[in-house]
């Protein structure tokens, strides 16, 4: 369901940022960023990679129905599970989360619109995570997400048609993680090195939940 949700983004032309190779990043595979973040912004902001060109985007309206719909099946398919797990295994990271209310104040401000995330209502993921990295292919390279909070955890999940190799890489621990379609794996990406092998046949697409650590860091001085 979530590859077919893909397939239709790409359907619809999606715009994907021009790659980027650096000591920190991948392979010249093109990732898009949807969700909530904040980065250089005093408060949070919906990313370009979400929103249409008469919004401050990069996307068409037609790209933008897509993206709406595969949204909404990362709604369905992962928040429940990961907002389980922490409800059950990490109380603390998941009391911290529920500041998403912070996050929907400040974008519905910033666009001057009560309704736009009611008319977006998947670009809220109810605390699980606020942004969702999506590409194809595997990041091959040692690395630390920088831009990650370094006290949640990131998840990882990945779909795609009967491929080979990749599996999640973290040589601080030692551990090579297969990742099989359907499983979801949760992992400080600030703190823990890793990276995903090479994909050595068929199509695998990754998802990475996250949250930008500057939103967080806003969000717990937030009254």
């Amino acid at each position: 369901r979530l590859l077919t949700s893909f397939d239709k983004m790409l359907a619809a032309s999606i715009h994907f940022p021009k790659p980027k190779v650096d000591a920190n990043r991948t392979n010249v595979n093109s990732v898009v960023h949807l969700g909530v973040w904040s980065h250089s912004s005093p408060v949070p902001v919906v990313t370009r990679d979400s929103c249409s060109r008469k919004t401050g985007g990069v996307q068409s309206d037609c790209s933008v129905d897509a993206i709406d719909q595969f949204l909404c099946d990362v709604g369905c398919i992962l928040v429940p599970p990961i907002l389980a797990a922490m409800c059950m295994e990490l109380p603390a990271m998941y009391a911290r989360l529920q500041r998403y209310n912070y996050v929907h104040a400040n974008v519905c401000q910033l666009y001057s619109c009560s309704q736009y995330l009611e008319t977006r209502v998947w670009l809220n993921f109810g605390g699980a995570f606020l942004c969702i990295a999506v590409k194809e292919g595997s990041s091959e390279v040692y690395h630390l997400d920088w831009n990650d909070d370094p006290d949640v955890f990131a998840w990882i999940t990945v779909v795609g048609d009967g491929w080979t190799g990749r599996d999640f890489c973290l040589p601080q621990l030692n551990v090579h993680i297969p990742m099989n379609p359907g499983q979801i794996l949760g992992a400080l990406t600030r703190r823990l090195i890793h990276s995903g092998s090479e994909v050595e046949g068929g199509r695998r697409v990754v998802l990475t939940c996250f949250c930008h650590y500057g939103t967080l860091k806003k969000a717990d001085q937030w009254e």
